[in-house]
């Protein structure tokens, strides 16, 4: 062989080598609001475990916005074998920002939808396990909110002196 097809070839072979290197290289990835292990994983074609392997998480539904994940790659989600749902899944008509003392189910009654329903479209895996300030997505069919009015104010009564002649 010739120091050409040596060096062609031993270039070859680290270009390969550089090329699937490049391939399964993890990536770092923030916690947005509004984020589930699950959204994540689906958007990276990962799976939770990986995500929760690699950056060593006790708890799966415990992560924060501003959070730096690691994100796997290399890794691809198990085939599904349930078949897929006979109803679509519900679409948005909205969003709706979580507040102090909110749960999944008050939400839901506010809206006219199930809280099911609002776990499912927001891949929220733990539905107890909601934050002040994020971001849900509400399904369609439900209805809009009522507005919230303050709470009537209290002014005591104008009192009326009778006099007596």
């Amino acid at each position: 062989m010739t120091h050409k097809r040596i060096l062609a070839l031993l270039l070859g072979l680290l270009l390969t080598l550089l090329l699937s290197t490049a391939a399964f290289a993890d990536t770092t990835y923030t916690v947005q609001a509004g984020d589930t292990l699950y959204s994540i994983a689906r958007a990276h074609n990962t799976t939770v475990a990986a995500i929760q392997q690699a950056n060593n998480l006790a708890n799966v539904s415990l992560i924060y916005p501003g959070q730096q994940l690691i994100i796997p790659s290399g890794t691809t989600p198990p085939p599904t074998t349930t078949p897929p749902p006979t109803t679509p899944p519900p679409t948005s008509s909205g969003t709706h920002v979580v507040k102090a003392g909110e749960t999944l189910n008050s939400i839901g009654r506010l809206y006219g939808v199930t809280s099911a329903a609002i776990a499912q479209l927001n891949g929220i895996v733990n539905p107890n396990l909601i934050y002040v300030g994020q971001s849900l997505q509400i399904p369609s069919g439900g209805t809009t909110p009522p507005p919230t009015t303050p709470p009537p104010t209290t002014t005591p009564p104008t009192q009326r002196h009778h006099l007596y002649r």
